[in-house]
């Protein structure tokens, strides 16, 4: 369940920003460009698995408390930082993406420029959400005998957002957005609370954080808990139910 909602929660949002530039571009004469987001989407990917190598190559284990701390506070800090950046600008995500790209594209800028712009923008869009689920899916994995379940559940979490995006960019899916930002960001500062907790459950492990075995208990239970992925899957369920409720009955 963690790894599906920590996978849907940020290739929706990958999946969006690419989706509107693409359908504004479109809208504007300029499709041509739009194989310059997916270049972009597809180095990002190619970065982020890169990212995922080197995390192996360190090795980071359940015996190794230390690193495998250093890796959750690294997560923490990543979420903290969506979640200010969906603070500022997600609930006017399609706003601002559609007048940075307009700004691109109405600036005496050489064909040259706008194409790196866009794929710049594509790029570093899908890195940062690519190198946030691996931090995730990283933390998820140490100490588990098996991982094959975890990667069942990114892999389903990825197919959901990419499936919800092809029907959006068609016209077929709604999403609010501004509910959408407002409900994950609530969810998102909790999971970075639980990040957070493993990360001092593993630094007390370590002797770094001397502590009673009653609060170590309490960081141990704060980071196995299970009611943050409902709350999650919750959160990223209703903006995508609302639009549908909300659609006028064809009743005559």
């Amino acid at each position: 369940m963690d790894a599906f909602v920590v996978t849907f929660r940020e290739g929706i949002e990958a999946v969006l920003v690419i989706g509107i530039t693409a359908a504004f571009l479109r809208k504007s004469g300029r499709g041509e460009l739009v194989k310059l987001i997916f270049l972009g989407a597809g180095a990002a990917v190619v970065f982020s698995a890169a990212v995922a190598l080197a995390l192996q190559a360190v090795g980071v284990n359940a015996d190794n408390p230390v690193p495998e701390g250093i890796l959750h506070l690294l997560a923490a800090v990543a979420v903290l930082t969506m979640v200010i950046w969906m603070l500022r600008t997600g609930r006017r995500m399609r706003e601002g993406i559609e007048s940075r790209v307009g700004g691109m594209l109405g600036k005496e800028r050489s064909a040259w420029a706008i194409g790196f712009g866009l794929f710049a923008l594509a790029f570093f869009v899908v890195a940062r959400e690519g190198v946030e689920v691996i931090l995730f899916l990283a933390a998820l994995a140490i100490g588990r005998a098996s991982n094959t379940l975890l990667l069942l559940g990114a892999l389903a979490g990825l197919a959901f957002a990419l499936g919800y995006g092809f029907l959006f960019l068609r016209g077929s899916a709604r999403i609010d957005l501004r509910l959408f930002f407002t409900l994950t960001a609530g969810v998102l500062i909790l999971l970075s609370l639980q990040l957070l907790g493993g990360s001092i459950h593993e630094f007390e492990e370590a002797g770094l954080i001397p502590m009673s075995s009653t609060m170590a208990n309490i960081f141990d239970w704060i980071a196995t808990n299970t009611v943050i992925d409902w709350l999650f899957l919750v959160g990223l369920s209703i903006p995508l139910v609302v639009p549908w409720l909300r659609r006028p009955s064809n009743a005559s």
